[in-house]
């Protein structure tokens, strides 16, 4: 695209529609809806591509911001300043939700591990056993929706 005005607008399009999708989805983990979070996050990651290939481009070719008046310029360092405020908090929502993710899996195999060790015994040759040829497995549904 050569027409540097409609390089800026896409670039500003892109940004405004990008921070609303962070925040939704920082919004969603919040609240703890995971599900719902999801088809965000595939928007978010189909807008960060376009956003960093029109990034790299207005870092090669800088001449689109040449256009701007000082107000221009402002308001885009003003929104480039609101957008990484949302950027980061969306970040971090993320980081929680994995760190809480990454835990609950844990506590779900550390809870096997101590029904194995529940369950086993000495066999004739004096060596500790499973136990599990007489047990049933243990079926585990996790629901992640709130």
């Amino acid at each position: 695209m050569s027409n540097p005005a409609a390089r800026l607008n896409e670039l500003v399009t892109v940004l405004e529609r990008l921070e609303t999708v962070m925040s939704q989805e920082t919004e969603l983990l919040r609240r703890v809806k995971i599900s719902e979070s999801a088809p965000i996050a595939a928007e978010k990651q189909r807008l960060a591509e376009i956003y960093s290939h029109l990034h790299q481009q207005m870092v090669e070719d800088p001449a689109p911001l040449s256009i701007l008046s000082e107000s221009q310029r402002q308001g885009l360092r003003e929104m480039l300043a609101r957008f990484r405020k949302t950027a980061e908090a969306n970040e971090r929502a993320v980081k929680a939700c994995k760190t809480v993710s990454e835990r609950v899996i844990q506590t779900v195999v550390d809870a096997v591990k101590q029904k194995r060790v529940e369950h086993a015994s000495y066999g004739s040759n004096g060596i500790v056993g499973s136990g599990w040829k007489e047990q049933k497995g243990i079926s585990l549904t996790m629901d992640l929706r709130a």
